[in-house]
């Protein structure tokens, strides 16, 4: 919420949150071992969803640290965004779908 943290994820299904200020990693989460394709911040910043490449979408809800699948599509998920209000979670997936989360 304060813009001093990005996070990114990599071909294990790694995700990491960066310190901008310092350009230092501060945590480590496991979601693998499939590669994850996109995460983002909802815009509360209080959970995180990753696009997966086991047809799953991962959130992490930052102030307990749990680590929830969301299962629909039937191929990767390539991507995610939040709705400007946090109500909805959209993502596309390989299997030409788009899934609306609530």
């Amino acid at each position: 919420m304060k813009g001093d943290t990005i996070a990114s994820c990599d071909s294990y299904g790694v995700m990491k949150f960066w310190d901008v200020r310092r350009v230092t990693p501060m945590v480590s989460i496991d979601a693998g071992p499939h590669p994850g394709n996109q995460v983002v911040f909802d815009p509360s910043g209080h959970v995180v969803a990753l696009a997966s490449n086991d047809g799953t979408v991962k959130t992490l809800a930052l102030n307990s640290g749990q680590l929830s699948s969301l299962a629909g599509h039937e191929d990767e998920v390539q991507s995610v965004v939040f709705d400007h209000k946090a109500e909805h979670l959209l993502s596309g997936g390989s299997d030409g779908t788009v899934r609306l989360w609530s």
